[in-house]
């Protein structure tokens, strides 16, 4: 009575769309965090899962238990790839916010983030904070169930695992995080290289001045004003990362 409810091959589906999910969340940004509990984050998977097995095309399903098990494997690995390709952003923002830290001399006054268990400064957790903020504002979680959806069509349930060249592009990917963070910190580390000649000139001319003393709230100041100016193109880069998700995350089939 129940396989005529509910066809075999359609739990087959659910469970492999559920662990997938399962794994993407646990690697996304906020659902992911230690701050979920574990039984929200599966119960939202399963939620997820009862949805999109419906509509989610699917390979050869395998004929034993045995076959499950690199199955299973698979869906776990572009899960987590998945998930991961969406914390790069939040990896974007807190790797330009220390290289700003570190010249505005923050990194003395680190904190501990209670989400990475690291000793992060206080402009990496403000900046995160703000990516957070910009991530739930332009829909940022709907962005990134969408990038899962058209996952679901270019790596269907059951198929082989992606070429060896699929490789190409998360390293293009990771290479473009790494530029735009370079991107992101570069005119407020420009500012702060100004301030830092300025300061070996005085320094030199004035022997008497007290570097230390003086320098520490000029770069300070100096750093917060330039943030403050370079805030709109920050957010214009951020969300222009965040809208481009699915394609991002599509481009792992390839």
């Amino acid at each position: 009575m129940l396989t005529t409810l509910v066809p075999p091959i359609y739990g087959q589906t659910y469970f492999l769309v559920a662990v997938r999910l399962m794994a993407a969340l646990t690697a996304a940004p906020i659902v992911g965090s230690r701050i979920v509990p574990i039984p929200l984050r599966v119960g939202l998977a399963l939620l997820l899962a009862l949805v999109l097995s419906p509509v989610v095309p699917s390979a050869q399903m395998p004929g034993t238990v045995a076959g499950y098990v690199p199955a299973v494997i698979r869906e776990v690995l572009i899960g987590l790839l998945a998930g991961f390709g969406v914390h790069l952003v939040f990896l974007v923002v807190q790797f330009a916010a220390g290289l700003i830290g570190i010249q505005m001399n923050l990194s003395m006054a680190g904190m501990l983030d209670p989400l990475s268990a690291e000793r992060d400064t206080v402009l990496e957790r403000f900046m995160v904070a703000v990516a957070t903020l910009i991530f739930l504002q332009v829909d940022g979680l709907h962005l990134f169930l969408l990038g899962l959806q058209k996952l679901f069509v270019a790596l269907p349930l059951g198929g082989p695992m992606p070429a060896t060249h699929g490789a190409e592009p998360l390293v293009a990917t990771l290479g473009a995080v790494f530029l735009a963070a370079v991107r992101m910190a570069m005119p407020m580390l420009g500012a702060l290289l100004m301030a830092d000649v300025g300061l070996a000139i005085a320094a030199r001319t004035v022997p008497q001045l007290n570097l230390f003393a003086v320098g520490i709230p000029v770069k300070l100041g100096l750093g917060l004003f330039s943030l403050s100016l370079c805030m709109p193109p920050l957010t214009a880069q951020l969300v222009d990362l965040y809208r481009r998700l699915p394609l991002d995350m599509s481009l792992l089939a390839r």
